[in-house]
């Protein structure tokens, strides 16, 4: 085989790869709805049967760093009573029909949620229990008591005992070596 022979099959394996890829493509993008722009693409030229090169851009020389943001409206979907609320967010832009379904859905699996430490029942300590490992000749370092404000104080003491209820902790044997509780107050 010649060297120009060789050369015209490769050029007419890489087209016809070229075609196929962007057919694909083509089939794809319709499928799914997607806008999505190409920086740059192949098609086939009216003229002359050839692939060309069009429409090139230049990538943007810096890139958005800004904080992104939810793009679709947020429905707010309450899963319980107007008395006890279960609050829930989907896509606004869903269809009717199946923001329909997926309330229905929603509301009949919502003992999957746990808005609260005592809806969740048998959570293995394996699980999420936390260990700190210590040196056996090191003796740890004892940190100063902090003070706490009488009302802060209060809703610690609320806390610690919704969640001791809850199983989530236990009282420790070494309190002495335990780090202060820091509170941190929801706006």
């Amino acid at each position: 085989m010649s060297d120009t022979n060789i050369e015209e099959k490769q050029k007419a394996a890489v087209e016809d790869t070229l075609r196929r890829l962007y057919g694909f493509w083509v089939k794809r993008a319709a499928e799914h709805g997607s806008t999505a722009n190409l920086v740059e693409f192949l098609h086939e030229g009216p003229e002359n049967d050839a692939l060309e090169l069009e429409e090139v851009e230049l990538a943007p020389s810096e890139m958005d760093d800004s904080n992104a943001k939810v793009q679709d409206p947020l429905l707010e979907i309450n899963l319980e009573t107007e008395d006890d609320h279960r609050l829930i967010y989907i896509s606004g832009l869903m269809e009717p029909e199946l923001r329909a379904k997926m309330k229905e859905l929603l509301r009949e699996l919502k003992d999957c949620f746990a808005w609260d430490y005592t809806e969740m029942p048998g959570l293995s300590r394996d699980l999420v229990e936390h260990r700190l490992p210590t040196v056996e000749d090191f003796k740890p370092f004892k940190q100063p008591s902090r003070r706490i404000s009488v009302e802060v104080k209060l809703q610690v003491k609320e806390e610690i005992v919704r969640i001791v209820k809850a199983k989530f902790i236990r009282p420790a044997r070494y309190v002495e070596w335990l780090s202060n509780i820091i509170p941190i107050i929801k706006k």
